[in-house]
């Protein structure tokens, strides 16, 4: 299910005149940040105040794109990874960006 957002990340980190290969702490820290807030708006909007699943995606999406613009850093894998807690069983998603930031700085040291 993570196997996209990684493929064009590490992608992206391959190429030699990448902005997202010159700036891997920000990458790092999109990435991450976007996992989380992905998780805690699932589990507040969703879970807690049974907003539906559309609403919840519209909420992540606005304020990812709020993030993109405030940072001077579009990357469409964090989007994606942001709203991949809304397809994710409540008891698999409490370590979800964990996992993630496990895999991507693998995928970072790989590159």
């Amino acid at each position: 299910m993570m196997a996209p957002p990684l493929i064009v990340t590490l992608y992206e980190l391959t190429k030699n005149k990448s902005l997202l290969r010159k700036k891997p702490i920000r990458l790092i820290s999109l990435m991450f940040l976007s996992s989380i807030w992905g998780v805690i708006c699932v589990v507040i909007l969703y879970h807690l105040f049974n907003v539906p699943l559309w609403g919840v995606a519209g909420v992540i999406t606005l304020s990812i794109h709020l993030v993109f613009m405030i940072i001077k850093l579009e990357f469409p894998s964090a989007a994606a990874i942001a709203l991949l807690p809304t397809i994710i069983h409540l008891e698999n998603l409490w370590f979800y960006q964990y996992k993630y930031c496990l895999v991507y700085l693998f995928s970072f040291y790989q590159a």
